[in-house]
């Protein structure tokens, strides 16, 4: 039997919270060194939230639409980890209701909508479309580029729905490459799904 001095055992234990709170700590100044490169490459302003800098926001306008990144932690006790949740708002309206994401994911209408199909097996075989009237929801998916931005969407597993684009996932890339790709990918799906042009 091995009896462990009690005063080694409360040592060992407050070093590995130590060890631990500083490897956070660490983590977190990686994340928001990322996320300000982002914030400046985009012309965005970065906001650490929390006096321990456990979450952050970026914030602004990208081609004209307000744009968000909200990165924090989600779940309960030791099973918290960071989520990003991307949105950007579009300037237009699209139709009442409209909605459309990975085939799957949204696996039936919203109360007050029905499901639209354009008629395309690999279209509609991808993209799930709901809207209050289905001949409105026609003036997204009868232009090409509209349907390639709705497929590309899907393939991103984001969605739009109350004229915000949105894509959330759990977990933080920490590369500025991969997230400026993602904000430009948000971005050329925003722009073709936007009734309203650009500015």
């Amino acid at each position: 039997m091995i009896v462990m001095n009690p005063g080694l055992a409360a040592g060992a234990i407050i070093g590995a919270i130590v060890v631990i709170g500083v490897l956070a700590a660490a983590l977190r100044g990686n994340y928001e060194k990322t996320l300000r490169a982002v914030a400046t490459s985009a012309g965005l302003a970065y906001e650490r939230l929390g006096m321990p800098g456990v979450a952050h926001r970026l914030t602004g306008f990208v081609d004209g639409r307000p744009f968000t990144l909200l990165v924090a932690p989600e779940g309960i006790g030791s099973g918290r980890y960071l989520h990003e949740r991307w949105e950007l708002r579009l300037v237009g309206a699209l139709p009442g209701g409209f909605a459309a994401g990975k085939k799957g994911w949204l696996s039936r209408a919203s109360a007050g909508t029905v499901r639209v199909e354009f008629g395309d097996p690999q279209f509609d075989k991808h993209v799930m479309v709901e809207a209050t009237n289905p001949r409105e929801a026609w003036f997204v998916l009868e232009a090409p580029h509209r349907r390639d931005a709705l497929l590309q969407l899907a393939g991103l597993g984001a969605i739009v729905a109350e004229n915000r684009v949105m894509f959330h996932k759990s977990g933080l890339d920490n590369n500025v490459a991969t997230l400026q790709r993602r904000l430009a990918t948000l971005r050329q799906i925003a722009a073709a799904l936007d009734p309203a042009p650009s500015r």
